[in-house]
């Protein structure tokens, strides 16, 4: 896979192949081009760089199984469908403490594993005051990255709520706001 305008601003080449790499979806790669020796080199009119004008990569393993840790992360939650002005209603974090939940509108709760012993992508949560009213326990199914997770009531098909990790909407906001001259 070829990679043309690493060095150039904004950004956007070298931040998504740097992002690939460190998740193992990009390996073995090369610098190309103007800079490929490590020595500057200035596109004529603009400024000088000091990293390769493009990389070559091979396509590696990624990590889609690689699971990232859920417990003790700020989750921003959100009622489904989400309103109009996608506003978060709560914050929701598993805790490693007691298997404890705690929220910021819901009141505390406790998160179960599921039969078997072993934690999966989906937990059992006993949160009394989330609603819709029902006796608490909710199923948790999170993405294969744990990024993510819906909320159905026990025994139910039907979604109820959306969680995201709050560092992911930070991450948005920081890669949009870059794109605001400064």
């Amino acid at each position: 896979l070829v990679f043309d305008d690493y060095a150039t601003e904004p950004a956007d080449v070298k931040r998504a192949v740097d992002e690939l790499i460190e998740e193992q979806v990009l390996v073995r790669c090369r610098p190309i081009g103007r800079g490929k020796d490590g020595r500057p080199w200035e596109m004529k009119g603009y400024k000088a760089y000091d990293i390769p004008e493009g990389m070559i990569c091979a396509r590696g393993p990624g990590s889609a199984n690689k699971k990232a840790p859920f417990l003790d992360v700020t989750y921003l939650v959100y009622p489904v469908p989400v309103n109009p002005l996608v506003q978060a209603t709560g914050i929701i974090s598993f805790k490693t403490e007691g298997s404890k939940v705690w929220s910021s509108h819901f009141g505390e709760g406790a998160w179960m594993q599921p039969p078997g012993g072993e934690v999966h992508d989906i937990l059992f949560m006993r949160l009394p005051f989330l609603p819709p009213a029902s006796d608490g326990v909710w199923e948790v199914l999170f993405n294969r990255g744990r990024s993510s997770f819906v909320l159905s009531p026990e025994g139910a098909v039907e979604t109820k709520w959306f969680g995201v990790r709050a560092d992911k909407i930070r991450q948005l906001f920081k890669i949009e706001n870059e794109r605001f001259e400064s």
